[in-house]
């Protein structure tokens, strides 16, 4: 499961970096947004709908903002990362 979910990371990252190329506004709050969009794609609407989690009225307060905070994170380091290969080319 583990692989899965780095997997899904440096798939959604590269969609990410190859969005912010064609619409820089994608890039708001320096990729935080992006990492709070997917959380709220993946982990609050997709994955209890397939079972693969609780539904979010069921999960604790805690797990929902760290879920929230881990992904802005996410998005952060995933803007950096788009940053620096982009002056590499």
């Amino acid at each position: 499961m583990e692989s899965i979910h780095w997997a899904f990371g440096a798939f959604a990252g590269a969609v990410y970096g190859a969005m912010v190329e064609y619409e820089p506004s994608f890039g708001a709050w320096k990729g935080a947004a992006f990492g709070i969009t997917l959380n709220k794609i993946t982990h609050e609407s997709l994955l209890p709908r397939i079972g693969l989690s609780a539904p979010t009225k069921n999960q604790p307060a805690r797990e929902r903002i760290s879920e929230w905070v881990s992904h802005a994170a996410y998005g952060v380091v995933t803007d950096a990362v788009r940053r620096v290969v982009r002056r590499a080319l």
